[in-house]
């Protein structure tokens, strides 16, 4: 089971409509015992600077709670895939604090899954993600 705190796990631009196609990204993680800093050091790092900047649509972290799991997984939604290239090509250049403190708390390997939205369920019935689709 994952948790989440949205006052502080979670960020997003103001008024997000989330039924466009857009790119989710799933990043796995393991922490040396401190899930709490490593969450806030990510989202200090990358989220939180990259949806101020307009890059990102929004994006968080939960946390494991019991049962087998990663210790986080950080989520984050781009608008297109050249907006999640443009991201990946500019980290660090804002928190390098942050960003430090976030990889010296990483344990082991980590694993990323990028994904394309493109519907999702409403009412039991696909929509396709867009106006009236």
């Amino acid at each position: 089971m994952r948790v989440i705190d949205y006052e502080k796990d979670f960020v997003s631009k103001e008024n997000v409509d989330w039924d466009i196609p857009f790119v989710f990204v799933v990043g796995t993680y393991n922490t040396k015992g401190k899930s709490s800093e490593m969450a806030k050091a990510y989202m200090d790092w990358q989220t939180r600077s990259l949806v101020a900047n307009g890059l990102q649509l929004g994006g968080g972290v939960t946390k494991h709670d019991k049962g087998a799991g990663a210790d986080l997984e950080f989520f984050d939604a781009f608008k297109t895939i050249v907006d999640f290239a443009t991201s990946i090509s500019t980290q660090g250049t804002v928190n390098t604090a942050a960003k430090n403190s976030f990889w010296s708390l990483v344990d082991g390997p980590h694993n990323d899954q990028i994904y394309s939205h493109v519907e999702h369920l409403v009412d039991d019935t696909f929509d396709l993600a867009g106006k009236d689709k």
